[in-house]
């Protein structure tokens, strides 16, 4: 949020795609580090040669929702972000019901109930925190909902894909990796043109605004590609989203140091929405 709302404006997508360069290095190291020199090599073949696309689709949302990730950052606080992006767990609940066959209790329904409620609470204490900070706190909204619409439907894939025998995990990051890189530069043709004419790309133009401190956000979003495949592996999508608590109130209380705005009552009574969601769901 800090690195959106200073300095000189940075594009969400060059930024999207030097995240999945800073993968790759990252990728690398862990398989080093956990197979050794000899397993790179057959992980390498394994990800070239068996199935190579049948990770095209889920790297395609994946890269959507990187790119929205760092857009709704623009018009919404980082902690109202992260309890309206709890709406994943909605979607997930449905495509879990459909993809794997998991079918849902009553008091699982009742606890997406109370996450809808939740992130309606969360939205409106946003909307009115808006007009004192600036940005566009419903498209920031809307945003972040789709989002977690994209991220929750190839989690469930890459879930099922993760747990079928014989695949290995290396080589399915290794091919999701590279079709997010794909995908985000595709995205990011339509920026190369400018007033009808192909806009000059530069390293000048390209890197405008990325400093040290959204080079941080990247490395910290790189990450991820060892961390939500090893959850989904050795647990599961649900189990994912139970981590999101601690970090929601780490953030809010981080939010209200810097910037001295204590969260209105709106914001308190969603997160408690929120909260009581999931540990009802887990329940």
């Amino acid at each position: 949020r800090y690195t959106r709302m200073s300095g000189v404006p940075y594009s969400a997508t060059t930024a999207a795609i030097l995240g999945e360069v800073v993968k790759i290095p990252v990728l690398f190291v862990a398989i080093l580090i956990f197979e050794g020199w000899s397993g790179l090599r057959p992980i390498l073949k394994e990800a070239f040669t068996k199935s190579p696309f049948s990770l095209a689709l889920p790297g395609l949302a994946y890269s959507a929702q990187n790119i929205l990730y760092f857009m709704a950052l623009s018009h919404l606080s980082v902690a109202s972000y992260q309890l309206i992006s709890q709406s994943k767990l909605l979607f997930t609940g449905f495509f879990m019901s459909i993809m794997l066959k998991k079918r849902l209790s009553g008091r699982q329904y009742a606890a997406l109930i109370l996450l809808m409620c939740g992130t309606v609470f969360t939205q409106l204490s946003e909307m009115s925190r808006s007009a004192s900070t600036g940005g566009n706190a419903l498209y920031g909204g809307m945003l972040t909902l789709l989002g977690a619409a994209l991220s929750a439907l190839p989690n469930v894939y890459y879930e099922k894909v993760l747990k079928t025998d014989g695949e290995n995990q290396w080589a399915k990051n290794i091919q999701l990796t590279f079709w997010i890189w794909v995908w985000l530069l595709v995205i990011s043709v339509p920026s190369l043109f400018h007033s009808g004419s192909i806009q000059q790309m530069t390293p000048s133009n390209m890197f405008a605004g990325i400093t040290g401190w959204v080079w941080l956000v990247i490395g910290l979003q790189s990450l991820k590609c060892l961390l939500i495949p090893a959850t989904l592996k050795y647990a599961d999508n649900i189990m994912y989203a139970f981590a999101k608590p601690s970090s929601i109130l780490v953030t809010a209380f981080c939010t209200a140091a810097i910037t001295k705005m204590l969260p209105n009552s709106q914001f308190i009574i969603g997160s408690v929405f929120v909260f009581a969601s999931m540990w009802l769901y887990g329940s």
